[in-house]
């Protein structure tokens, strides 16, 4: 459990970065933008030149921040993997606290029940495994008897 957490907040961390180099892409697009009204606006050599050192320069930039924002999706996807497949593993305590399975319960209970029996004990006791209907009806009839003769306190009986 601990690790789809780890996994998770990594994961966390990586959208956040892929956000800022979303922001960083969008800052150089409108500088190049503006850059390609200043080509227009070149008059000179000198002036076409710098206009283009600076667009290579941002063209270096942008390829730059691509290469960084492909690498964190690949990231991305494959911390989503991971934590996809955590999530699907079915935890290894389904058996001890989880829910019962019936088939299970009935096989380990005629397990226990073969294994004492072989050592020649009989069970003592009430147990839900083979009660019977009239130990049932008995029970019942005892308790109807006793709540017939049960008196109250401070109630006559005349």
């Amino acid at each position: 459990m601990a690790k789809a957490v780890i996994t998770g907040a990594r994961l966390i961390l990586k959208r956040s970065a892929l956000t800022e180099i979303d922001k960083s892409i969008e800052d150089i697009k409108k500088r190049e933008e503006e850059l390609l009204g200043a080509i227009d606006a070149a008059v000179t050599d000198e002036e076409v030149d710098l206009v283009e050192k600076s667009a290579n320069d941002i063209q270096a930039e942008l390829d730059s921040k691509l290469g960084e924002k492909t690498m964190l999706e690949e990231e991305i996807a494959a911390l989503e993997a991971e934590l996809e497949a955590m999530n699907d593993k079915e935890p290894a305590t389904q058996d001890m606290g989880g829910e019962r399975k019936m088939e299970n319960m009935i096989e380990v209970r005629a397990g226990i029940k073969a294994y004492v029996q072989s050592k020649g004990v009989e069970r003592a006791g009430f147990t839900s495994v083979g009660v019977e209907h009239s130990s049932l009806k008995n029970f019942l009839h005892h308790r109807k008897h006793l709540k017939t003769y049960r008196t109250l306190p401070g109630s006559s009986t005349s």
